[in-house]
């Protein structure tokens, strides 16, 4: 018995890391291509090549599900159509040891989902959603020998070129923001300039006076003239590029404000104990909480769905048949309500997590009820 259950899994773990990675690579390469779009091309190879990989847990989220359902389709319909149930039906074992072994897998499988959902793709959504703020290798290339001026928020920056790392010719003039009046002033040969990240914030700019000279205004009225070879300033946020054919607004900077959707299960569990974020209202959080946990458990609900199907269907050697037959319904019970389970938390005076997890048992219903019949038979 062991050694059919053993030989049933690897088969099934072949089938579905194939029928996953296909799928996850066709959700990645269009959540990639969307990016893109959304970004207008501007993010840079290098920043666009450092957001991908975050786009790889949402896709497997997706993915999971429907290629763990094609996977116990094909394997367990093959097995019905070489008579394998038959012979082992024959030599006077349980069904439950072919179905056992695609129970618990399915059961493992929506566990995984569920911590995917709950943890990793929360985070990922945060990396990219802070990295397509991160315009800072685009501020670079946008100031290559061109002259120009950057307003950073009360300063203004003035220089003759960008070159190497740095900025040459400088003059920089700080402001205070209440009056207007002149608190310090830059002037400096040359000007390096790095990237500083903010915890929760994305990416800033600093700079940094290889060669020049620092000008402090005293409340006094007074001047002090100081050499600031090595002093740092930072200068988090980026107003506009004078000028620049590229941005006529450019933002280095914003504080990251947390949606529902990009904290995880703690936080979001927390959240809703409190009684909602400013920028969640209670009905949103339980929404995002219910329909993340009910999207991450559909992996068992499609293998007891597949499972059932591929049990009831007579062998006929028809494989492309019993996957049809397994995946079409499966389809169309589980997606409308997936999709429209937002809009049925609205409109039915239900709790919101019986039309979140509605896709789930409505599915997971028909699976019990069809494998109870193939038990009886």
């Amino acid at each position: 018995m062991l050694r059919i259950q053993r030989a049933l899994l690897v088969e099934l773990a072949v089938t579905a890391l194939l029928a996953v990675g296909v799928l996850t690579a066709i959700l990645f390469s269009g959540f990639s291509i969307n990016l893109l779009a959304r970004t207008g091309g501007t993010l840079g190879p290098s920043l666009l090549a450092e957001l991908m990989p975050s786009l790889l847990p949402t896709a497997l989220g997706y993915s999971l599900p429907f290629g763990w359902l094609a996977a116990v389709s094909l394997v367990v319909g093959r097995w019905v159509n070489d008579h394998e149930v038959t012979s082992i039906r024959t030599a006077g074992l349980h069904l439950r040891t072919l179905a056992l072994p695609v129970i618990v897998a399915s059961a493992a499988l929506g566990v995984l989902g569920m911590a995917l959902a709950a943890w990793v793709v929360p985070a990922a959504q945060r990396d990219v959603r802070e990295g397509t703020r991160d315009y800072l290798e685009v501020f670079l290339s946008s100031l290559k020998s061109t002259n120009r001026s950057v307003l950073l928020g009360s300063a203004r920056l003035s220089f003759e070129r960008f070159e190497d790392g740095a900025f040459h010719g400088v003059e920089l003039d700080r402001r205070i923001p209440s009056d207007g009046r002149l608190e310090t002033k830059v002037l400096a040969r040359r000007l390096g300039l790095s990237q500083i990240h903010l915890e929760g914030e994305g990416s800033g700019l600093a700079i940094e006076l290889e060669e020049g000279y620092l000008i402090q205004c005293q409340t006094t009225g007074e001047t002090e003239v100081l050499s600031a070879p090595g002093r740092e300033l930072r200068l988090a946020q980026v107003d506009q590029l004078g000028g620049s054919t590229l941005f006529n607004s450019f933002f280095g900077v914003a504080r990251y404000l947390a949606r529902a959707r990009d904290l995880d299960l703690g936080r979001m569990l927390y959240a809703v104990e409190r009684g909602g974020l400013w920028r969640a209202t209670p009905f949103e959080l339980r929404q995002a909480l219910h329909g993340r946990l009910a999207q991450g458990c559909a992996p068992f609900v499609m293998g007891l769905f597949a499972l059932a199907v591929a049990l009831l269907l007579p062998p006929t050697g028809r494989r492309v048949r019993d996957f049809v037959l397994a995946f079409l319904p499966a389809m169309l019970i589980y997606v409308p309500l997936f999709v429209g389970s937002t809009g049925l938390a609205q409109a039915l005076p239900t709790p919101t997590w019986v039309a979140m997890w509605l896709p789930v048992l409505a599915l997971g219903s028909v699976s019990l009820a069809l494998l109870a019949w193939a038990y009886r038979r």
